[in-house]
């Protein structure tokens, strides 16, 4: 993980643990074109692993603008664990979450930037069906009533919606021959970060994120991507305001 963090021209910051880190196998057959997906079990953390994780991510926020949590929790550590670190962050960092099921439940009230969620996990959350638009924007006014100041829906080969308290809006997928998906979840977070450090409204973060996981999706491997597509495709979606 550190050499393919350094080849990527990352600064990793990496806290040992004793088990091995998951990784993930994807099986392609680009003719199909379909994909098998095989995610190992996540390592085990004691209580002392998951401290000096949440240490040394509280470290960084100190200077940073942004920190994005995505995914699932690790084994041996509790939903409540992830709220907790989420509340020892700096009010000069601004958190973009993007999780689901009990980790998503302990941190909906969180007073974070930005909720990124999927319509099904979110119909999930809060017990309620999403099957249009007009739907996904209420639920994610809801949401935001009560902790993130945003809220992004993504509806997968559909796009997006993203909802604050200064509008709603609507950016749809290209139309693509899609490779594989692994992945696109995390781009479209990644793409909305970007965004926001580059001072760009929700509106047009939304844009940069449908465009990072579209671009995505036309590849075999995981976040790794043409970045003159994901330009393309920020240059060719449009953003909808939505009532």
């Amino acid at each position: 993980m550190v050499a393919l963090a350094a080849a990527e021209g990352l600064q990793l910051t990496a806290v040992p643990i004793h088990d091995q880190t998951r990784t993930c196998l994807l099986v392609t057959d680009p003719a199909a074109p379909d994909q098998l997906v095989i995610n190992e079990t996540g390592p085990q953390l004691s209580a002392p692993e998951w401290q000096a994780l949440q240490q040394a991510v509280i470290t960084a926020t100190t200077t940073a603008q942004f920190l994005t949590i995505s995914g699932s929790l690790p084994p041996g550590v509790a939903a409540q664990q992830l709220r907790q670190l989420i509340d020892a962050v700096p009010a000069t960092c601004t958190v973009l979450l993007d999780t689901s099921g009990a980790p998503l439940q302990a941190s909906l009230d969180a007073p974070i930037g930005l909720l990124k969620i999927n319509a099904s996990e979110l119909a999930q959350a809060i017990g309620q069906p999403i099957t249009s638009h007009a739907e996904a924007v209420t639920a994610a006014r809801q949401v935001s009533a009560h902790g993130p100041r945003a809220v992004v829906i993504t509806l997968g080969a559909a796009g997006a919606i993203a909802v604050d308290a200064n509008g709603a809006w609507y950016v749809a997928a290209p139309t693509i021959h899609a490779v594989s998906p692994v992945g696109s979840g995390d781009c479209t977070l990644a793409g909305i970060a970007l965004a926001f450090q580059q001072g760009l409204p929700l509106a047009h973060a939304l844009r940069c994120g449908v465009a990072a996981g579209s671009a995505n999706a036309l590849q075999p491997h995981a976040a790794v991507f043409d970045i003159n597509q994901y330009t393309m495709f920020c240059q060719q979606l449009t953003i909808t305001s939505l009532t």
